[in-house]
């Protein structure tokens, strides 16, 4: 069943909600998940040195001491994060398209042109769509580093070795500037959750400087639509706008 417009909206709400509340939880429980598999391994070990002739079993557990110390096995945690946030950002980028190219009656989809997603996400905005898809504010820099980091955790298992799809010289570059994001082994990304609740802020503040703006634009450009987009946008956020005005702020996280 198609998911009406007005219950899409809610449902971006209530899936950053979530969001927040997940990385909220991965991130108190983290050092007592390692502790636990630390605890688990050691006892291992030390049932296995009761008996005769366990040697080198022992040694291959032992060998996975590190790995969890160093963060090479956890950083699938903090992975995931990063990998939902981009998930939920590129989702409401696609419904919102998807909604004003219905009221506009355009034909052409987003998929229809070519480049990675943020290309053509900001050339359908732009070009098809005649909306800004993010503040003139906005740390661009930012926002791309985002999409090669969830490409490189998600298609490369957050292995340098294993990127194909990034400008793995310039991606490389920026990870060295950026102490929130680690290189262990001058292979695994292991990034920290200050990190990820820096880009949850910044994400979010990019959905909500773009929905307010598209209040705006509504009224401004399409005044025969604003009955309808604002009939199926339960938020309302500018109740109070009249024709003509513009949002008054721009949200300070998307400018890093």
């Amino acid at each position: 069943m198609q998911t009406s417009d007005a219950a899409r909206w809610i449902e971006i709400e209530i899936e950053f909600d979530l969001l927040e509340n997940y990385i909220s939880l991965i991130k108190t429980n983290y050092n007592k998940l390692i502790e636990g598999e630390k605890e688990k391994t050691t006892k291992k070990i030390e049932e296995l040195q009761a008996e005769e002739n366990n040697e080198f079993i022992i040694e291959e557990i032992s060998a996975g001491l590190e790995p969890l110390e160093n963060g090479i096995i956890p950083r699938f945690l903090s992975a995931s994060a990063i990998i939902a946030i981009w998930g939920a950002y590129e989702s409401f980028l696609q419904s919102i398209a998807t909604k004003v190219a219905r009221d506009q009656r355009i034909e052409l989809q987003m998929s229809d042109l070519k480049g990675d997603f943020l290309q053509r996400s900001k050339n359908y905005f732009r070009k098809v769509l005649d909306i800004d898809m993010y503040s003139e504010k906005t740390d661009l820099n930012f926002l791309a580093k985002i999409y090669d980091l969830r490409n490189a955790l998600a298609h490369a298992n957050g292995r340098l070795s294993d990127i194909h799809n990034v400008d793995v010289p310039e991606f490389k570059k920026w990870l060295a500037s950026r102490k929130e994001v680690d290189v262990v082994d001058e292979e695994y990304l292991i990034v920290s959750f200050d990190f990820v609740e820096q880009s949850f802020k910044f994400v979010k503040a990019l959905i909500s400087e773009l929905t307010t703006r598209l209040d705006v634009y509504i009224y401004q450009s399409h005044p025969n639509l604003a009955t309808e987009w604002y009939q199926n946008n339960p938020r309302k956020r500018l109740r109070s706008a009249l024709p003509g005005q513009t949002p008054s702020r721009v949200p300070s996280e998307i400018v890093m």
